[in-house]
């Protein structure tokens, strides 16, 4: 490249390249100036993001504490219910229970009873009809069924029975 005193125009060179610094230098700071007040925006942006997400895990915090009451109030609610509606259950229909429990418990000591008279009854029935249709059969044979069907009928008769009467049930009427 040429030295600047060699070129004819060379104060005009000058005074174009100090123009066109100065075009640039100006174009720098405005574009400077446009920078920094994006940076400015930016940070403000950030800030208000910050402070936004500050408040919104406030309320989350405070929505976490109502949600975890209200689900202990419901708890509470529900478990009174049930022990309300269990007593009322209990008022109601508790003396019915207790006789189908009493029931149950006898028909599973009695029917074994009953079944055992009923086998006695049907092969003493059985033998008295054989001799009656004329099939020998030994007076000690039947003697000998009699006797055990007697014991276990006089038993069964001692044994408490409580049947279930269409009185014992209880009115499902929704009053």
């Amino acid at each position: 490249m040429p030295h600047l005193e060699d070129l004819i125009f060379s104060r005009e060179y000058v005074e174009w390249a100090s123009y066109e610094a100065q075009e640039n230098s100006s174009k720098l700071e405005v574009e400077n100036r446009d920078l920094k007040v994006e940076v400015e925006r930016l940070r403000g942006d950030v800030a208000e993001r910050d402070c936004r997400e500050k408040e919104l895990l406030s309320q989350k915090s405070a929505l976490e504490a109502e949600m975890t009451q209200l689900n202990e109030s419901r708890t509470e609610l529900v478990e009174s219910e049930r022990r309300r509606v269990e007593s009322v259950m209990s008022a109601r229909f508790g003396g019915f229970v207790e006789k189908v429990r009493k029931y149950m418990s006898n028909r599973d000591v009695v029917r074994p009873q009953v079944l055992a008279e009923t086998q006695l009854s049907g092969v003493f029935s059985c033998l008295k009809l054989f001799i009656e249709e004329g099939i020998p059969i030994p007076a000690e044979k039947l003697a000998e069924n009699e006797h055990p069907l007697l014991v276990q009928s006089a038993a069964l008769d001692q044994m408490d029975v409580h049947d279930l009467e269409l009185s014992d049930l209880p009115s499902f009427s929704l009053d």
